[in-house]
């Protein structure tokens, strides 16, 4: 740990250990003051939910929106998350969905009916735009004093035998969703990956792909480097991305 981070940490009476450097990204990525008792009530949720690093980054999106990071609006994200507990992607042991979690769940189109790219888009859209109309989870997207904030939209969606399940975090100013940055926390198959998009206007899209087999990440360069400038990295460095700078974030940009 950098001598900076380390202490920063002591300052705010957390362990100089890699969950409190997730907590600081968390606080760091909602703009959130850097205080003791919004560090140590991240860090408790991330703890609660067997330190998956999504869970500091609700809290601290609760925690902005003026909601209690413990509270129902958090866990209708959580609830979804902790449902993959046990096939290696994190989570909290035994926790399920809550009260009205099926309203956002999408079944997705056997690959015998149509297994086009365009249907299973479509079918993603459906359950991310059901999540848009929940009303707790509208109360996250409470804007902080500078008018930005995150729009958080959990999905889960079999398809072809493999469940799909994660949220994705949509930035917008003053009411309007941008083309600022958008980051997805996806897990499938036991394993977990985060895909971030930044920038757009005239110069190119900021791509960054987030995943542990190098070989993967590789592949995804190869992909998908037409289309923007492409970084690939560990899922440790993605959840620490908002440690690397102060980002500014344009939702016109």
């Amino acid at each position: 740990m950098r001598s900076d981070m380390a202490d920063l940490c002591s300052a705010l009476r957390l362990p100089a250990d890699g969950n409190s450097l997730v907590v600081l990204s968390a606080m760091l990525g909602e703009r959130l003051p850097l205080d003791a008792g919004n560090a140590a009530a991240i860090r408790r949720v991330l703890r609660r939910h067997d330190d998956d690093p999504a869970a500091a980054r609700i809290a601290a999106r609760a925690l902005a929106a003026g909601l209690d990071p413990d509270g129902a609006s958090s866990e209708r994200i959580m609830g979804i998350l902790d449902s993959a507990s046990g096939d290696g992607s994190g989570g909290h042991e035994g926790a399920g969905h809550g009260d009205g979690d099926e309203a956002l769940l999408t079944k997705a189109a056997s690959p015998d009916d149509n297994d086009s790219v365009e249907a299973l888009a479509a079918t993603l859209k459906a359950a991310l735009s059901r999540s848009a109309l929940d009303p707790e989870l509208a109360k996250m997207s409470t804007p902080g004093i500078d008018g930005g904030a995150w729009v958080c939209l959990p999905f889960e969606l079999p398809y072809d035998g493999v469940d799909f399940k994660g949220f994705m975090r949509v930035w917008y100013t003053a009411g309007r969703i941008g083309r600022g940055r958008f980051v997805a926390d996806i897990r499938c198959g036991g394993q977990r990956r985060l895909l971030e998009i930044s920038g757009g206007g005239p110069g190119p899209y900021g791509i960054r792909y987030c995943a542990e087999d190098d070989s993967e990440r590789a592949m995804f360069t190869e992909a998908f480097g037409k289309y923007g400038r492409v970084t690939v990295s560990s899922l440790e460095a993605g959840d620490l991305a908002d440690l690397e700078g102060t980002r500014k974030v344009d939702a016109d940009a």
